[in-house]
């Protein structure tokens, strides 16, 4: 399951370009790990949102500590995001086996896999990676709060958990909460807790949460990131003022067929190869009941959202997943006692073949994706006279080109001022976009980008 794991990820991260989304986090992330920006307000360009109130700052915080300690190299933000992709993979494995038999650990990731988004939010570098390890290792905090002897350790376990929501919600916003539902649920559906428990653990948390809201209150600079974030982003994207899908059938397609579908589709496969060889009595349904419970408390306020794109739905994933996994496990482990003559030998194949595969890509076509590859190639041609962590002038055509914005500050800490007019002697022109004034000469040129020079007759 590791190579596996590694084959889906590794060849198509070793690509330079990446989603629009998840460049603008890493541009913000690397220029706070230079000290430009601050954690409260951080710094998209010193042009373009100068405070960058788009989303909460942990997400960028954690992955500017990353360029600070490793360096601002673009193989830190992928080695960043897969350990993030590594780290939810771990707390899948360690949810699953608080519940049912470690030697089928696999299962649950093998589902957690099939939706696309997984795999493609690692490779791109968005938020919602950290997001899910919040909410997964709060909810193992919360599973291991409800076979707590004490109540002291109820609410110590319940303290923790409320830490990582609050982490949840700071990377990305108030879908973070949804673990605060997981000791009801227990009490509920599992009754692996009382109800007075988990009610207690519920107060805890919240209480540990209100204390927090309350510190972020009254600390003026966080009070300002945050109100800022609710009026710019949350609230107007609720309101659906901001980027709506116009799809109506956004929530079928995304949750229903990205996710469920797709997990039902192998669910349903592995019961039928089994043949009746299992009893659907041997299936823990409450179990199964319970993640699923989880799963949509995590998802359907995202489904009746205006703003709604596949990735939202990334931090309810591994509940789907573990879902599906508790229902499809015997049947599972039916199939592979069958072959198990024949499965040490088919596995190191399969895990030989992909590993052989993974290593091919990588040194045959450098990455599966391959984004943004002219524009690069462009940059890369201006790039050795290009200075760093400067202003520079730029055509007024370029000013919404965010990918162009996006490459330059992660890549050189450079920030366009985007009206046609050179800034500290330099132009940077795309497709034509302007004329450069006089006394402006091309010193670097790519197929539709060059880098003019100007003298100080035509700087400012």
């Amino acid at each position: 399951m590791l190579v596996l794991l590694v084959a889906l990820t590794v060849p198509r991260l070793t690509q330079r370009g990446m989603f629009g989304d998840g460049l603008l986090y890493a541009a913000v992330s690397r220029n706070l790990s230079v000290g430009v920006g601050s954690f409260w307000s951080p710094t998209y360009t010193l042009t373009t949102d100068a405070d960058f109130f788009e989303q909460p700052p942990l997400g960028f915080g954690l992955e500017a500590l990353a360029f600070r300690l490793f360096g601002q190299h673009p193989a830190v933000e992928r080695v960043y995001s897969l350990t993030l992709f590594a780290l939810t993979a771990l707390f899948i494995v360690a949810l699953w086996r608080r519940v049912q038999p470690a030697e089928e650990d696999w299962v649950p990731l093998l589902f957690w896999v099939l939706p696309s988004i997984v795999t493609w939010a690692a490779v791109n570098n968005m938020l919602e990676n950290a997001q899910s390890v919040f909410t997964t290792a709060a909810v193992l905090m919360l599973l291991i709060a409800a076979e707590a002897a004490t109540a002291l350790v109820v609410s110590a376990w319940s303290v923790a958990a409320a830490v990582a929501i609050a982490g949840a919600v700071l990377v990305k916003g108030p879908v973070g909460l949804f673990p605060l539902a997981t000791p009801l649920l227990l009490a509920v559906l599992l009754r692996r807790q009382s109800l007075r428990s988990a009610l207690g653990g519920t107060v805890v948390m919240l209480l540990v949460l209100a204390a927090g809201a309350v510190a972020l209150t009254l600390y003026p600079p966080s009070h300002h990131a945050l109100a800022e974030y609710l009026h710019t982003q949350l609230i107007p994207s609720l309101q659906g003022k901001r980027e709506t899908n116009g799809d109506p059938l956004a929530v079928v397609r995304h949750l229903g067929l990205g996710i469920v579908a797709r997990m039902a589709v192998v669910v349903i496969a592995s019961w039928l190869l089994a043949r009746r060889r299992v009893g659907l009595e041997r299936v823990p349904w409450k179990l199964g009941a319970f993640f699923f419970a989880l799963a949509l408390c995590g998802s359907l306020p995202i489904g009746v959202s205006p703003k709604l794109v596949g990735h939202y739905f990334l931090p309810s994933v591994p509940f789907f997943a573990l879902a599906c996994a508790v229902i499809a496990r015997a049947p599972l482990a039916v199939l592979t006692r069958r072959s198990e003559s024949r499965m040490p030998g088919v596995v190191l194949g399969v895990a030989a073949a992909l590993a052989v595969a993974s290593c091919l890509v990588i040194a045959t076509k450098g990455s599966l994706d391959r984004r943004d590859t002219a524009l690069l190639a462009d940059l890369d041609a201006v790039a050795p006279l290009l200075p760093r962590e400067a202003t520079i002038g730029a055509c007024a055509a370029s000013r919404m080109d965010w990918r162009l914005h996006s490459y330059v500050s992660r890549l050189y800490g450079v920030s366009l001022d985007t009206n046609d007019q050179p800034v500290n002697g330099w132009l940077l022109q795309v497709d034509r976009g302007c004329t450069p004034p006089p006394p402006c000469t091309a010193t670097s040129t790519g197929v539709s980008v060059v880098l003019f020079r100007c003298g100080p007759a035509a700087g400012r």
